[in-house]
């Protein structure tokens, strides 16, 4: 004669349809999860500045602060095309498109791939103690972003951020995309 196994019927109330549906729908999510990388090799964090897809777009916003800091956004093309939107404090308040050359894009692209962007912290400021171990105020922000591939990458920095090397980095990182996007003499 076959012995049949009592099933505890403390267990089996847990084993609901609705858990079956949940682990059916988290398998599936997690199946969908692939992403194509052209133009980013195979890390994320390697960007191929010899390189330039289609659907790239890198943004700079600086706000303003108690003082005169200029306010204003940029949006960078893969074209070229340049969108800056001067806010405050600017040469001239508005909206301006200009174009620069397809090599400024390579170079705008280096910065990123130097800087390693996409393993920085999406916030540097004072809500995120980690990352901004000491915080003055008064001091304007930056938001940088990066668009490559169907990727997008975003950097929050309140320059009131003080006392990590990566910190005078981004500084340094932001800059650039000013000069590279020939914005420095939009602002002055």
């Amino acid at each position: 004669m076959k012995s049949r196994r009592r099933v505890n019927s403390a267990v089996m109330p847990l084993i609901t349809p609705s858990w079956i549906c949940l682990l059916a729908l988290g398998i599936f999510l997690g199946s969908c999860s692939s992403t194509q990388n052209v133009g980013v090799t195979s890390s994320v964090n390697s960007i191929d500045p010899t390189h330039i897809p289609a659907d790239t777009k890198i943004t700079l916003s600086r706000t303003i602060c108690y003082g005169t800091c200029p306010g204003y956004k940029l949006e960078i093309f893969a074209n070229g095309r340049v969108v800056f939107d001067g806010q405050a404090h600017v040469r001239n308040t508005g909206t301006v498109t200009y174009q620069i050359s397809e090599d400024r894009i390579r170079q705008l692209l280096s910065e990123f791939k130097n800087i390693n962007y996409f393993s920085l912290a999406d916030d540097y400021s004072a809500s995120n103690h980690k990352n901004c171990p000491n915080f003055g105020t008064d001091a304007p922000s930056v938001t940088t972003s990066i668009t490559i591939n169907g990727q997008t990458k975003t950097v929050f920095h309140s320059h009131g951020c003080q006392d990590l090397e990566i910190l005078s980095r981004l500084e340094s990182f932001e800059d650039r995309i000013d000069e590279l996007a020939d914005a420095k003499r939009r602002i002055d």
